[in-house]
């Protein structure tokens, strides 16, 4: 009986062996990214796991169920140049830094494969990364911020939300996820100043999480008001008070109690620059926009500076 069962369990392991082996053949490149993906969750703040998880479909668009051993170094440079190719010319059309970031993001999780011994070595590694570039973030200045705000009508509701979140971020240099998560008990007005002590992570306006952290260290602070600032909260918080909004507690960027969509402040500069004529900006330009505003107009000191943003 001995003898029996320790060939019954010889053959187990053979089977086991033989699965184990057939898994390796058989993983596609989805699958190892998802499974590198879950462990780089924990790792990370939520908000960089989103970016990276948009990173991971367009990947798997790309390979779909592509077995992970079957990939060729054509394939692997077709991507790279599919990346870095404009839309016009039939290419992803992105920026070279968010391209360097996605290329990046399959190199690792090929790292990922190698380490738990799906692959015998990283084929992207025999094509060149991507460099990530110059960091440049277009902005305005501040007589093309004049030019966009006065393109808005304040007495529709909506155009009046829209002035509000341009002028803000305009004003404060808030981050963008740092605007979104900003509440009324934010807001001391008789020390006329702003707390930024939340960022917003957020898929939908349903599924939001307000977190009681910033993305840096150090990002928590008080960002003092200009008396115009404190003037224009105050007129938009009596309109939201007209729909029952406007308490401590609710959201100063909304319509509706809900937080604000990062996409709708896009579209808001997109509308408002073509309406005026000035060059659009992303959403993150307005932050810079803050810094050469009191660089240019004021003189401040790089160090004041740095510890307001």
């Amino acid at each position: 009986p001995s003898k029996a069962k320790a060939r019954a369990a010889l053959l187990q392991l053979q089977d086991d062996l033989e699965n184990v082996e057939q898994t390796k053949k058989d993983i596609t490149v989805e699958e190892v990214a998802k499974k590198w993906l879950r462990e780089y969750a924990d790792t990370v703040q939520d908000s960089t796991y989103l970016v990276r998880e948009k990173s991971l479909l367009l990947i798997s668009e790309r390979f779909g169920n592509t077995k992970l051993r079957s990939i060729s170094i054509e394939q692997v440079q077709s991507f790279r140049t599919w990346l870095l190719t404009s839309a016009e010319e039939g290419g992803a059309g992105y920026s070279q830094g968010y391209a360097s970031l996605v290329f990046g993001m399959f190199r690792k999780s090929l790292d990922y494969a190698f380490d738990l011994g799906y692959v015998e070595s990283n084929i992207s590694k025999r094509s060149k990364a991507i460099p990530k570039g110059k960091s440049e973030v277009p902005y305005w200045t501040k007589s093309e911020f004049e030019s966009v705000i006065s393109m808005i009508y304040i007495n529709d509701f909506y155009e009046h939300l829209y002035f509000v979140m341009l002028w803000i971020y305009f004003m404060t240099g808030i981050r963008v996820n740092e605007g979104c998560a900003l509440q009324w008990d934010d807001i001391d007005f008789e020390k006329k100043r702003l707390r930024g002590h939340h960022m917003l992570i957020i898929k939908n306006k349903k599924n939001w999480t307000r977190n009681s952290y910033t993305k840096t260290k150090d990002g928590k602070r008080m960002i003092s008001l200009d008396d115009d600032t404190i003037k224009i909260l105050k007129e938009w918080r009596k309109v939201q008070g007209n729909l029952g909004l406007g308490h401590d507690g609710d959201f100063i960027f909304s319509y509706d109690g809900l937080p604000m969509l990062k996409s709708t402040i896009s579209r808001a500069i997109k509308r408002y620059a073509k309406l005026a004529h000035v060059k659009p900006i992303q959403a993150k330009g307005l932050r810079h926009s803050h810094a050469s505003y009191l660089i240019n107009e004021f003189n401040v000191p790089i160090l004041i500076l740095s510890k307001r943003l």
